[in-house]
């Protein structure tokens, strides 16, 4: 009896001499894993016809991965994650022209890749070896260390040359990488990528090395890390299952499953068309449109709302593949709780509120209705529905009926009542900074000196300093212990029921200043001074934000500070950040280290982030933010002018682009003064002016000084830039008459001081040296 050959994790049949070459992908209907060939380089013998062959015809590649459930909060780095490796991948490889699609679902990773060729192009690669002074010795043999490189790289070390470097003469060898089957790197490089993808949270489970696993490494088992199991691999080469492939020890197939339902998928080209039958849309926005729509049919005639509508509807269309709204009701008598505390209840259990306003989500007050909506996965049999309504109905009773329990027993006590300040006093802020209350008095008087700043009145002072007072003491309530998504606008519902007059004045700054966008002066006042104060505060003991990590929320908060400022509409363009700053920081007990300085770098960073939202470039953000008049960080008139720059490239860009160049000259001259050491901080001297160019560029200085000067006085940084960008031509002239470095000391300095006084001039608003222009197409006009 003889054994027949035992079939190996990754060995495959052998290939037919009929066989044409690259062809054994596996399809649907065969039981053998792909031909070796599909895992190899191609042999030299091969390489012309696999290059023309890949120029034939193209090829679309699907890979989906099914996992059980993930949260919802794990999909959009999902997704920027599969994009990322694709793009990583393409370009590694040298392909472009590549059409990348990826989706996530809580369900379902997928990634779609047309217009791939067959095999990947040729290339040559250079390898470098150890260093050398010679192929061979004094006797014509080779060294030692070049046979043993040769016998390293598998070659004839008549094929190793020397190549000078900075480390000097190495050896080196050209390597022709034979074209390979787009297949195989995909299998080697891009699934690997997307498999190693990071997660703030993953599992780990060990797969059992066992016959026909088609798990790789060394010993019995492996271990595998990822967000949540994965339950199947689907993967197609056009119509082809790559049979060969595992995630997971999962080895590839032609299937899926919707809601527990199985399907094939006959071609790549075929799976979004399937999925859609099923009802089930890939990409994220397609399923938040379809859910916001079930969500106003549910709630006609009134409209769904929530606190964070966006986040919200956002989250739920990520929680659910294919969504279902089913509406529940409650007791009216909860309508007498506050609407944001009526939605931020609803909103913590996943739910949405209904409101009557017709307005939609901008209302400021609408009136809530008995009804909350709630999303499930579709279909859903009426039994279900049912059974979830009522889940649902119970759920949202308990937490309402808890909500008005601590409501009742918050109003027995007054917002203002001195029990309230005393408890506050022992709620710790930091152990360095104190409690609550001393940063609450932080707040107030750094509020009541913004306030002078911006000559706010009489009618204007009170509210804001009662405001400034309460706004911290909702932090001793029930309600905020149980839901601290609500502290800041919780203070404004008891302010607004507090026997106390002045109190219920405050509330409406109460509630402006915990908005994400304070309208009023008063609101806005008390937001800078609050917020400043939390970032001030944890740069004082060390906890500024990281790229990577920021688990206090420091940078919305930074964020919301320039948002606040950056449209200027309360009338605080001539507040710069760093004066804010200054002034918050006043009353910070003197042992803790200043951290002014570093809090003012960072919002710089943040504001480069913000610019770069208006499609400026590194380049212009670092030419604009170095300019003098900045250096305080004026967010509102950075604004405006990065939007004049903008502007200026389109209609005046020659002129932009010689000052730009003259700029440089310029700096280069003052810097070489500088290291030789020349003192030119002189008056420029009219009488030692030698060439008209020299009164020419003076007079134009002297004109443009008061013009610049006066533009930005009046917030008009498209005139300061195209009264700057005047100054090209009379400063081009100059450089064409007259030399700067003379022998005269006398008349060099004042040439110098003369360049000098232009270059602080367009300094004011600009620093050119930082540019690297390239002309901006204005769009055709309609």
């Amino acid at each position: 009896m003889t054994r027949s050959p035992r079939s190996e994790v990754g060995s495959a049949p052998r290939k037919s001499r009929s066989a044409a070459p690259g062809a054994g992908v596996s399809d649907e209907g065969s039981a053998h894993q792909a031909p070796r060939d599909l895992r190899t380089a191609l042999s030299p013998k091969s390489a012309k016809l696999a290059t023309r062959n890949s120029q034939l015809a193209t090829h679309h590649f699907l890979m989906e991965l099914q996992v059980e459930d993930m949260p919802a909060r794990f999909l959009p780095g999902c997704r920027v994650g599969m994009k990322t490796a694709a793009d990583e991948w393409l370009a590694g490889v040298g392909l472009d022209g590549v059409q990348v699609d990826v989706w996530a679902t809580c369900r379902r990773l997928g990634i779609s890749l047309r217009g791939l060729p067959e095999y990947l192009p040729e290339k040559q690669e250079r390898l470098q070896g150890p260093r050398m002074r010679s192929l061979k010795d004094e006797t014509g043999a080779y060294w030692p260390q070049v046979f043993s490189f040769a016998k390293a790289k598998g070659i004839e070390p008549e094929k190793l040359f020397l190549e000078e470097t900075p480390k000097g003469l190495t050896l080196a060898y050209d390597r022709i990488i034979a074209p390979v089957k787009v297949v195989n790197k995909l299998e080697e490089e891009l699934l690997v990528k997307i498999l190693a993808m990071p997660f703030p949270k993953t599992m780990r489970w060990t797969i059992s090395r066992e016959k026909g696993s088609g798990v790789r490494g060394q010993g019995s088992a492996t271990e595998f890390r990822f967000a949540r199991p994965i339950r199947g691999l689907l993967a197609l080469w056009d119509a082809r299952t790559l049979r060969w492939w595992r995630a997971a020890g999962m080895p590839a197939v032609r299937t899926t499953k919707v809601s527990g339902k199985s399907m094939v998928i006959r071609s790549a080209g075929d799976y979004s068309t399937r999925l859609a039958k099923e009802g089930l849309r890939l990409k994220i926005n397609s399923r938040k449109e379809a859910l916001e729509r079930q969500l106003e049919r549910q709630a006609s005639p009134c409209s769904a709302q929530s606190n964070h509508y966006e986040a919200l509807s956002s989250e739920a269309s990520d929680l659910v593949e294919r969504p279902q709204v089913i509406s529940g009701r409650f007791d009216e008598k909860y309508l007498q709780l506050p609407t944001e505390v009526l939605l931020a209840i609803l909103e913590k259990s996943k739910l949405f509120g209904v409101v009557n306003a017709s307005g939609g989500h901008s209302d400021a007050n609408p009136a809530p209705a008995p009804k909350f909506l709630a999303v499930l996965e579709k279909p859903q049999s009426a039994r279900a529905v049912r059974s979830a309504r009522r889940g649902y109905e119970r759920l949202v009773a308990s937490r309402f009926f808890d909500t008005w329990f601590f409501w009742e027993q918050d109003l027995k006590i007054p917002l203002s009542d001195e029990s309230r300040r005393q408890k506050l006093s022992g709620i710790l802020w930091s152990k360095e900074l104190g409690s609550v209350a001393q940063k609450s008095e932080r707040v107030t008087t750094a509020a009541g000196v913004l306030a002078k700043t911006m000559k706010l009145n009489s009618n204007q002072h009170e509210p804001l300093g009662r405001a400034a007072s309460l706004l911290r003491m909702d932090l001793t309530t029930l309600l905020v212990g149980e839901y601290p998504d609500l502290a800041g606008s919780a203070g404004s519902f008891y302010a607004e029921r507090d026997p106390d007059q002045s109190s219920r004045r405050a509330a409406p700054v109460i509630r402006d200043a915990s908005s994400d966008q304070p309208k009023t002066p008063e609101g806005t006042i008390l937001a800078l001074a609050d917020r400043l104060d939390t970032l001030l505060a944890q740069f004082a003991i060390g906890r500024q934000p990281t790229a990577k990590e920021d688990p206090l929320g420091l940078k919305k908060t930074a964020d919301s500070v320039i948002d606040m400022l950056w449209t200027d509409s309360v009338g605080l363009r001539q507040l710069p950040l760093n004066e804010l700053l200054r002034t918050v920081g006043a009353g910070f007990p003197q042992e803790l280290r200043n951290p002014q300085s570093d809090v003012s770098a960072y919002f710089k960073g943040r504001l480069a982030v913000k610019l770069e939202a208006l499609n400026l470039s590194r380049d212009r953000i670092e030419a604009i933010l170095a300019a003098v008049s900045f250096e305080a960080l004026p967010v509102g008139e950075i604004h405006r002018a990065a939007q004049a720059l903008k502007a200026l490239e389109v209609d005046q860009f020659e002129n932009l682009e010689k000052l730009a160049g003259l700029f440089k000259r310029v700096t280069n001259i003052i810097r070489q003064a500088k290291e030789m050491m020349i003192d030119f901080n002189v008056q420029v001297d009219e009488s030692l002016f030698e060439s008209p160019a020299e009164e020419r560029l003076w007079k134009a200085i002297l004109e443009e000084s008061i013009q610049v000067r006066s533009r930005i006085a009046e917030g008009d940084y498209g005139g300061a830039f195209s009264r700057m960008a005047s100054l090209a031509l009379p400063l081009g002239h100059f450089f064409d008459d007259v030399m700067v470095m003379v022998d005269n000391e006398v008349l060099k300095k004042n040439r110098l001081a003369l360049l000098n006084t232009v270059r602080q001039l367009i300094l004011l608003v600009l620093d050119p040296s930082r540019l690297t222009l390239k002309k901006i197409v204005a769009p055709p006009s309609c």
